[in-house]
């Protein structure tokens, strides 16, 4: 079933809808807040878990299928959405987030102690694809955002990023393990995502680490070495290794429970069955 969540940021009401899967205590699904993710790649992870529970998969404002304004996005911005959204889901709380989305799942479980039980994260990570790739470089990632969200100049180098080759290139790459899983619908819907007026600006801030939560490995560890409650982390086995070496960071602190998987970045999406087996495993379906 879906619904639409409202939400009043200042003056600025954003409509972001979500779905129920199952019924029962929440089990909170967060997608990758990136450029060609939405909240139905994680459909699939959450019908094999919503045993019991009530799987709740949400985007995020400015990407998948949420309002998308064309403003200035930041972390900030994602931290306060998902803490809202978490007030009207109650106390006893379990939670599952791909990619970035882990680090606001951390900050959210660490701000409300009495919240969260179990955290699922999984491909965690806490910076942008081109800091990650390419390095610290704040006002070169800076300038890039700026181009990219200015008129006429920045629809044409977006348009560049959203093409149907370069995304089937990108999901190739680090996204999927077996091209074999990257169907035409598959690679439309990611397309068609990835087009959507407006996507520029959330997508821009994400690549250019925009969105990132934390400025530092070390502050990421932290938080986590610290939350109260219980982590799993689902790596995949493919994963690019730049990615994977703070994937390793994080699944090596005494606290947390890991799992290497088949698959890639979004191996939850591509093997879900293997996903959820390790994932309920750790939930104690």
């Amino acid at each position: 079933m879906t619904e639409v969540f409202e939400w009043l940021d200042g003056t600025r009401r954003w409509r972001v809808p979500y779905d129920r899967i199952g019924h029962g205590p929440p089990l909170l699904c967060l997608p990758a807040p990136s450029t060609i993710s939405t909240r139905q790649e994680m459909r699939d992870l959450a019908e094999r878990l919503a045993r019991g529970r009530c799987a709740t998969l949400i985007d995020w404002p400015g990407l998948g299928d949420a309002d998308r304004a064309p403003i200035r996005y930041r972390a900030p911005l994602y931290s306060r959405f998902l803490a809202a959204f978490v007030e009207r889901l109650g106390e006893s709380i379990e939670g599952v987030a791909a990619g970035h989305a882990a680090g606001y799942l951390l900050e959210a479980a660490c701000g409300a102690t009495s919240r969260f039980r179990r955290l699922a994260l999984l491909a965690p990570t806490w910076r942008g694809p081109l800091p990650t790739a390419m390095g610290r470089h704040p006002r070169t990632w800076a300038a890039l955002d700026t181009l990219v969200r200015a008129p006429l100049v920045g629809p044409l180098l977006y348009a560049l990023n959203s093409s149907r080759g370069f995304i089937h290139w990108m999901m190739r790459r680090h996204v999927y393990a077996d091209p074999a899983h990257i169907t035409d619908a598959r690679l439309d819907a990611r397309v068609r995502t990835a087009q959507r007026p407006n996507a520029r600006f959330a997508a821009v801030a994400f690549v250019t680490g925009g969105l990132d939560a934390f400025r530092s490995r070390d502050r990421f560890l932290e938080l986590a070495r610290r939350c109260p409650a219980s982590i799993f982390v689902g790596i995949g086995e493919r994963t690019p290794p730049k990615s994977l070496a703070e994937m390793q960071a994080l699944a090596a602190l005494p606290n947390v429970r890991s799992v290497t998987l088949p698959g890639s970045l979004a191996f939850y999406d591509e093997y879900p069955d293997e996903a959820a087996t390790a994932i309920a495993a750790f939930l104690g379906v």
